[in-house]
């Protein structure tokens, strides 16, 4: 605890002599608590449990000894498809070092070429315009042309909606009924 205080304050605080006193009878009670645990409990072991730690050690011992045996002995010579593919497999290592690629590789199984195709169809059309194709078509024009007659109407409205502005009375009736018509 003294030690505690010192690093947290930085200031070092001394035990008073009951405070030593309580610290040493404290560890000694503990101690002796924690002794007595230990040689009732963890320093030997009761007959049953040294004839069962025995029987499972040597099954054990007997046991990876005979696995260890086996394994060792035990070596099934390659069929010609394994050779085949472990010439092709060390092959694809001597051909990244010379720089060949893509010699290794196997053939599609059908399932994968299949798939493939079916990827390769769709990419080539969304690359060959399927996006356009699925645009909507523009809408066609629906408004009238700006012919010489419609022209000078624009040019009336325009002049009329700027008398309103300018304070014209009679101007600014037309464009108010112009504007409730048109709602």
């Amino acid at each position: 605890m003294t030690e505690l205080v010192a690093g947290v304050t930085g200031e070092y605080l001394e035990d008073t002599t009951e405070v030593k006193e309580a610290k040493q009878e404290f560890l000694g009670v503990f101690n002796q608590a924690l002794n007595g645990f230990i040689k009732k409990v963890f320093i030997e072991d009761t007959a049953d449990v040294k004839a069962a730690k025995e029987d499972f050690f040597k099954v054990f011992i007997d046991a990876t000894n005979g696995l260890i045996k086996t394994v060792e002995n035990f070596y099934i010579e390659d069929t010609e498809e394994v050779k085949a593919a472990k010439e092709k497999f060390n092959q694809g290592f001597k051909d990244a070092e010379a720089g060949i690629v893509g010699a290794q590789y196997i053939p599609y199984t059908p399932e994968v070429q299949a798939a493939r195709d079916q990827f390769f169809r769709f990419f080539d059309l969304v690359v060959n315009g399927m996006l356009y194709k699925l645009a909507p078509k523009p809408v066609p024009i629906q408004y009238i042309q700006d012919t010489a007659d419609v022209n000078n109407a624009k040019k009336d409205f325009l002049q009329l909606y700027r008398s309103a502005l300018g304070g014209d009375f009679k101007s600014a009736l037309t464009v108010v009924a112009l504007e409730e018509a048109i709602k």
